[in-house]
């Protein structure tokens, strides 16, 4: 698991229980890596999953007055006429049918 990184010059501390450190040692020269890159490359990976999960779940926030409006607006009776409009527009799309 070598993974190559630009030459790196900041610095993350964090304390652990030195049954734990002694743990990530050993593991980090198993696989012959630094402890750097060790703990580094999961931690960026998982970073980087955690972020891409957000990006997928995007939040509106709106004011409580905003938020009455919307919800006023969306228990108002739909035009049935909309989905008349709604099934002619996706008559005129290119679907692919697969």
């Amino acid at each position: 698991m070598t993974s190559v990184h630009p030459r790196a010059s900041d610095e993350l501390r964090f304390r652990l229980s030195p049954d734990d450190k002694a743990l990530i040692v050993e593991a980090a020269a198993v696989q012959g890596v630094s402890i750097s890159t060790f703990v580094r490359d999961p931690a960026i990976a998982r970073a980087k999953e955690v972020l891409a999960d957000a990006s997928l779940r995007h939040v509106t926030s709106m004011s409580a007055e905003d938020f009455d409006h919307l919800m006023t607006l969306l228990d108002r009776p739909v035009d049935p006429a909309i989905f008349d409009r709604a099934r002619q527009v996706l008559a005129s799309l290119p679907l692919d049918p697969a």
